[in-house]
Formats: C-alpha cells, structure tokens, sequence
C-alpha cells in the first residue's frame, strides 16, 4: 500500500500541484492550509509523512512542530519553505523536522527527499537495539543509557541509529548525509551532530575513521522490544 502524505501549504493553488505531484509518484496525499488543521489532521495516525511549509496561519510551522513534539506524536517531517536562511533551516530541525526544502524546488528532488526520510522509518521483525548499557528504541523513539532516557533530536536519534544499525561497520560521510538529510548538508552540519551525540551518549561509542567514513564501535543487539 503506498504511504499517505499530508500537504500543509496555506496556498490553494501550491497545495493542489504538490498532491498532483505526490500522487503521480504514487504516493496517496490530502492537503490542509493552516497549523490548528494539521495537528488535528496529524493526530490521528493516518498519515506516514507530512509536508508543512513554514509561514501558514492559525500556528505557524515552528508552533506545529513545538506542538507534535509536546503531543508525541512521531511523524516524519520535512519543512518545505521559501524562507531559506541558515538558522530558519537549523531551528526547523532542531525542533524536530526530518529534512528542509527550500522552495522552488523541482519534483524529482521532491521524490528523493521524501523517499530518503521514509527509508529511515524502523523496518523489519526489530525496532530495538541494544549496547551495552544502551538501549535505542526504534517504535518509541527513546534513547536509554544507564537506565536513564536521554532526550535526542530526530536527527539525532537517526544518526545513532544509522550508525549502530551498521553493526560496526564504518558508514562514509555521503552515505550518513544521504540517508539523514536527502543530500550533502550545509556546511559542516554532521560534525556538529557527532559532537551532540559524543557529548549525550560517550565519545567511546564513536570512532572517525579519516578517509573512511565513522563507525559505532560497540557490539550491537538487535531485538524487537
């Protein structure tokens, strides 16, 4: 069955191309045009992906993501806006969007970059995987280290992801910045996400290995609860 996507673009006439777009590539998509609709919309567990421009009324985009993340509700986002200044992307993803696309953008982008998010959905007969005194939990979203959750950004939580899904291999740059953000990043972006994790979770659960790519280096578990 193809995965749902909510449009959540204030403009009508935008609105209707990127559903016409979405359903060409064989996604199934409904729109809305404000924030107060797209919580509610969101809220009942119907869709797989959303996209949500920044500037729409009734709760702007950051007020939408500040209020998913208060309800729990874990969707993939990816902010499609015209507003495409550093700190408007960088502030997008930390209150939790999945990617950022500044308009205008073409649809074969378009594709790619919702494919690439959709991808980092957990899949498979597990969703946990365990290190040590480790403990990531794909289904709930949550990070455990020494019986004590630590809070993890979305990007944050993919990047451990990503890299103790390797199973101890080393995964290059382009790969991470490929399967995290849809393409290369802004300037040095992963590093700073390395240095987030280092910090929240230990620097001797990450080797970079120069030329190569970085490696989770503890054995991993994989379970599925």
């Amino acid at each position: 069955m193809s995965e749902r996507i909510l449009v959540i673009e204030d403009d009508p006439v935008l609105a209707r191309n990127l559903v016409t777009t979405l359903v060409r590539f064989g996604f199934r998509a409904e729109c809305v045009h404000d924030g107060a609709s797209a919580i509610e919309m969101l809220s009942t567990g119907r869709f797989d992906l959303a996209l949500l421009d920044l500037m729409i009324p009734n709760l702007n985009g950051y007020e939408v993501l500040k209020s998913l993340d208060r309800k729990s509700i874990a969707i993939p986002i990816i902010v499609v806006s015209a507003k495409d200044g550093e700190y408007d992307q960088a502030d997008a993803l930390d209150l939790g969007a999945d990617d950022f696309i500044v308009k205008p953008f073409n649809a074969i982008t378009l594709e790619s970059r919702i494919r690439a998010v959709l991808r980092r959905r957990p899949v498979g007969s597990f969703g946990v995987l365990k290190s040590e005194n480790l403990i990531v939990d794909s289904f709930k979203r949550c990070c455990v280290l020494n019986s004590e959750e630590i809070a993890l950004s979305k990007i944050e939580f993919d990047l451990l992801w990503l890299l103790m899904l390797a199973g101890g291999a080393s995964v290059r740059r382009v790969d991470i910045e490929d399967e995290i953000w849809g393409d290369s990043p802004t300037s040095n972006v992963l590093d700073v996400y390395m240095g987030y994790l280092r910090k929240k979770i230990g620097v001797q659960y990450f080797e970079v290995q120069r030329g190569h790519g970085i490696r989770f280096t503890k054995p991993v578990e994989m379970g599925n609860g």
